[in-house]
Formats: C-alpha cells, structure tokens, sequence
C-alpha cells in the first residue's frame, strides 16, 4: 500500500513534521501534531478536486462518444 500515492505524501508530510515525545501538553509538542493534520487536510482536499475535475473530463468525453 506505501506505493498508493496518497500513502507517499502522507509520508513525505509525517517526515517533515515529527512528532515529539512525550506528549504531556505542551504547545511544542502538539503543534506538530496540527501541523501534521492540517497540511494532511490540505491535501486531500487537494486531491478530491483533482478527482473531481478529473471525473468532469471523464463524463464530458463519454458525453462526446455517445
């Protein structure tokens, strides 16, 4: 599953944000965290919009075929 490319920028996106141990509520430890999370959000939102203009090309090209 690590060749999925979803899976490799996920990856790519925990290497540069590291987690610290141990978390114990300190603003340095968690602010990797958020980090982590939102530029994990970032691109999947990313990457559902590919898909879905993606999906548009797709469905126009079937268009034009039938």
């Amino acid at each position: 599953m690590e060749n999925n490319a979803v899976h490799q920028n996920f990856a790519l996106i925990d290497a540069a944000h590291p987690l610290r141990m141990p978390l114990a509520g300190n603003d340095h430890h968690i602010l990797p965290r958020l980090d982590r999370l939102e530029a994990k959000a970032d691109f999947a939102a990313d990457y559902i919009a590919y898909l879905e203009a993606r999906i548009t090309q797709l469905e126009a090209r079937l268009a034009d075929r039938g």
